[in-house]
């Protein structure tokens, strides 16, 4: 995706021909002439010709192949990062126009992009631009609070319209970089997760979710463990004193909700804020904000949401899809150790999880096994589910959350059979395991019979129920009643389907059942 935010079509703002002859000829008497008019020129006060020669010079690093590397490398040699780097960290450059102040932001977003686009990385560059991250990022947090401004009034006659923050796509590329050079993620002594936090709760837009957020990697980071102490200080200093932790969670329930947006790229895709809020959430504090706010619930009515937004052919939907239900379940591990250190003090009074949201949870990771996950989680769920079962057979547990209890059997009741049918359906498809398949079955079958469920007489009740929904287990109105009416089934008169591409789509598990083709 380009960074330059110049609209090309514009005669006014594209770049300047004799600019562009002039910086291919001699690149170093540019440099010396934008270094000459930032030293000359005074705070505050516009200088038309100067921002328009860093614009003109944004465009032309977003596009290193075209200037060619010689150009480049007289950019770099007379200096250009220092130039940029020093007007960054310069008195008052924060209270300059937005349109200067966007263009120095532009043109270091793409010079750190360019190092990686030439025939040759310029390795120098990028570790230069690294070396000074600590500076750079530390100069927009103290400044945080005019980021949004400078953000938000860049004048749009000025620029291309875009669906990234300037400065948001600014620090992507800053971690990009420092990722791929160092190996791991820029930690908070770089203040790139401090900027990236910033930039997601208070800079906006519908697709920003993954730029914004690439600077708290350092949380999950594989290759270089967080430490708790550095996760504990980053969230008391920043998430809650700083930020405000109810910010950051209405910023998670916003990504939630703008994931299914026409224009949010892929369509039910929130990967990158579901991977950072269990680990944002680690704190005493948080906890009482996640009750308050009914975070869990939020998240469960998003995968039970997203998983109708995939089909079968969708093979990366899929697999993101899975990887969110994964990554959601460390954040319900926390659930679970807060209903389980609650009944241990009998105190369930400040715990706002349902028992419904628990069941719909693990029903939605089993139908995402059952259409072909890359890791086998049956061993989790059937865990998780023997746990609860135990919990509600036990005299205490009654005692002391009844009122979780009755959600658990409810939820029970409405995702119990319909779970069987797709462990069922995973099985004919060939999309899991026999042994996963045997798992899975025998600890929901056990969970169900543990809520005072039975069997058959479930069956016979869903089936009943079920002639209102189509039953093709992957159509959207699977579980909600459709406007238009079904159709019968002609083999065996009972399954209802929309149309015939339902009727093909569940054949194959239909057909134990019914034994008769439909024509």
């Amino acid at each position: 995706m380009s960074t330059n935010l110049y609209a090309d079509d514009d005669d006014e703002i594209s770049i300047d021909p004799e600019f562009l002859a002039e910086l291919q000829k001699d690149a170093a008497v540019v440099v010396r002439r934008i270094r000459e008019s930032f030293a000359a020129r005074t705070h505050g006060s516009p200088d038309e010709y100067l921002t328009k020669q860093l614009k003109w010079l944004a465009h032309a690093l977003d596009r290193p192949r075209e200037l060619h590397d010689r150009t480049w490398s007289a950019l770099m040699r007379e200096g250009l990062p220092d130039v940029y780097i020093d007007a960054v960290l310069g008195d008052s450059f924060f209270e300059e126009e937005s349109a200067l102040v966007i263009a120095v932001i532009a043109g270091l977003t793409n010079m750190a992009k360019g190092t990686s686009s030439l025939e040759m990385e310029d390795e120098k560059t990028a570790l230069y631009l690294i070396e000074r991250c600590p500076e750079i990022f530390k100069a927009l947090w103290e400044h945080r609070d005019r980021l949004k401004d400078l953000d938000a009034s860049t004048p749009a006659t000025l620029y291309t319209i875009v669906t990234e923050s300037t400065f948001a796509w600014f620090l992507f590329h800053f971690a990009d970089r420092y990722q791929v050079y160092h190996g791991y993620s820029a930690g908070v002594d770089t203040y790139i997760p401090h900027v990236s936090l910033y930039c997601w709760v208070h800079i906006y837009q519908p697709g920003d979710v993954d730029f914004a957020l690439s600077g708290l990697r350092f949380l999950t980071d594989r290759n270089r463990p967080c430490a708790y102490q550095t996760q504990k200080s980053f969230i008391e200093d920043v998430v809650i004193d700083t930020i405000g932790g109810e910010n950051v969670l209405k910023s998670f329930e916003r990504d939630l909700e703008d994931a299914f947006l026409d224009d949010a790229g892929d369509g039910g895709n929130a990967l990158e804020a579901i991977a950072v809020i269990p680990q944002l959430v680690e704190h005493p504090k948080m906890q009482v904000l996640v009750q308050e706010r009914e975070t869990f619930r939020r998240i469960v009515e998003y995968l039970d949401r997203r998983i109708r937004s995939v089909n079968d052919s969708d093979v990366e939907g899929l697999k993101s899809g899975w990887t969110e239900w994964e990554l959601a379940l460390i954040y319900f591990k926390t659930v679970y150790q807060s209903l389980s250190d609650s009944f241990a003090h009998k105190d369930m009074s400040h715990i706002s999880v349902r028992g419904e949201d628990v069941v719909i949870f693990l029903a939605r990771g089993t139908e995402w096994m059952s259409r072909g996950a890359s890791r086998d989680a049956s061993s989790d769920i059937a865990g998780i589910l023997s746990a609860f079962g135990r919990w509600a057979k036990m005299r205490e547990w009654r005692e002391v959350a009844q009122t979780f209890l009755d959600g658990l059997i409810r939820g029970t009741r409405s995702e119990w059979i319909p779970t069987l049918n797709a462990i069922d359906a995973g099985a004919y498809r060939r999309a899991i395991s026999g042994r996963a398949h045997n798992d899975l079955s025998n600890a929901w079958k056990d969970f169900g019979m543990r809520m005072g469920l039975n069997e058959n007489k479930e069956r016979k009740r869903v089936q009943i129920e079920r002639q209102k929904f189509c039953s093709y287990t992957l159509c959207q109105f699977n579980r909600k009643e459709p406007q238009a009416a079904l159709l019968s089934c002609k083999g065996c008169g009972e399954a209802r389907y929309c149309g015939k591409e339902c009727q093909l789509g569940d054949w194959k598990v239909h057909k134990k059942t019914c034994g008769r083709r439909l024509k």
